[in-house]
């Protein structure tokens, strides 16, 4: 089995508790010890893209959504191409699920050094082909989840990376031949407990050429979903475009998948602090910081395409930024005053502990009380860390009365 990567993350970390008195007016420490032992190299993300026949309807704003989807993933993977190794999959292929892959994941590498042309190039290539798209067919999600997850690249367990599906769609999951809530053996005299069952999510699910297609494909998708995090730690990012997957069984089943993907949206900004205005509107954030809506969603290409940035933003990681749990305290001044009080924390990398400076790292409780940020060479060091050559900083906080 592939080892875990900690979700949206990019690097490996063991993290323990060891309680050090700093000051005799110390009631409480954190200590945060974090040795890193995995380069933080780009994930290998798949598009599995959505090119059923609903891809043909018109968008509020103006054009098709296969127009406004050409628009925005153009853009997007020309400003970040060279962020992530992207490759691509359609679905559906012949009627039926995904059967080959449009573009290949990047060879592996041990290292990113001087690749992003390569990525660049990359990225043009994926672009060419979702260009190059015709909308028609159902919507058979499981079954292309299932064989996006043999894609070898996502597969390798050697690379020190961290593995995504980033699936786009703008339906409901259905076309599947195997569905038990299929209706095709009463077609128009099913009666209508059956219907129910089938959730229909054509027009009509009565007629025996749509009955296997348009019945709603929800615990396949999410069993598939679930297996591919389970079983090979592959995460599934999902992504709804259209105005309407906000409601009813599209919001229901987009939510599952997100959650079963491991990558739902959270109400976290990019230090870590909890802000639920991060899941917009009226939606709300729970106990695990997960947003009442877990999919991205999208209603144009516009909407698509900051959706996609926003996802590669979490996804790329940052390993030298962390989060206190609660801010350190501070020493007191002679004067008694407030001014220029030094924190009580302190930063220890491979036993030595460091001040604070270019090279090192930065903490500014007026801009953020809870953040320290590595720079410089320090950065450099974590960045360029490997499982031979691990780092291990320790990060030691002290609040005080």
């Amino acid at each position: 089995m592939k080892r875990a990567l900690p979700l949206l993350g990019l690097f490996l970390s063991c993290q323990t508790y060891d309680f050090e008195r700093v000051s005799p007016l110390a009631v409480s420490q954190e200590s945060q010890t974090h040795t890193i032992v995995a380069k933080a190299l780009k994930p290998n993300v798949m598009l599995l893209v959505d090119n059923s026949g609903s891809m043909t309807e018109n968008v509020a704003s103006g054009g098709t959504r296969i127009s406004n989807l050409k628009s925005a993933m153009a853009d997007f993977l020309g400003e970040a191409g060279a962020l992530a190794r992207f490759g691509l999959t359609v679905f559906p292929e012949n009627s039926g699920p995904s059967q080959t892959v449009r573009v290949s994941l990047p060879n592996p590498t041990a290292s990113d050094d001087g690749n992003d042309a390569s990525l660049n190039a990359q990225a043009d290539a994926v672009n060419t082909a979702i260009q190059a798209l015709t909308p028609a067919g159902g919507t058979p999600t499981a079954a292309s989840v299932a064989f996006v997850g043999e894609e070898p690249g996502l597969n390798n367990t050697t690379d020190n990376r961290a593995d995504f599906v980033l699936l786009l769609t703008d339906g409901l999951p259905n076309l599947n031949t195997a569905n038990p809530n299929a209706i095709c053996d009463c077609g128009t005299t099913c009666d209508q407990a059956r219907k129910d069952t089938c959730a229909c999510t054509q027009g009509s699910c009565d007629s025996p050429g749509l009955c296997s297609i348009g019945c709603l494909d929800r615990d396949a998708t999410v069993d598939t979903i679930t297996s591919l995090y389970g079983n090979k730690s592959i995460g599934t990012i999902v992504i709804g475009f259209g105005d309407d997957l906000t409601s009813g069984d599209a919001a229901d089943v987009l939510n599952s998948m997100a959650r079963a993907g491991q990558q739902p949206r959270k109400c976290l900004d990019n230090m870590g602090n909890v802000n639920a205005g991060l899941c917009g509107g009226a939606q709300t954030c729970d106990s695990n910081n997960i947003c009442s809506q877990a999919f991205y969603q999208a209603a144009n290409g516009e909407e698509l395409k900051q959706a996609l940035l926003n996802i590669i933003e979490k996804i790329k990681g940052d390993v030298c930024s962390y989060t206190l749990a609660s801010p350190p305290g501070f020493k007191a001044n002679p004067d008694g005053s407030d001014d220029l009080r030094e924190p009580l924390l302190a930063v220890v990398v491979d036993g030595a502990t460091l001040t604070p400076g270019a090279d090192t790292y930065s903490y500014d409780a007026t801009v953020n009380n809870k953040l320290i940020v590595m720079n410089g060479a320090t950065c450099s060091k974590i960045k360029n860390s490997t499982s031979q050559n691990p780092v291990k900083l320790e990060i030691r906080a002290v609040e005080k009365l």
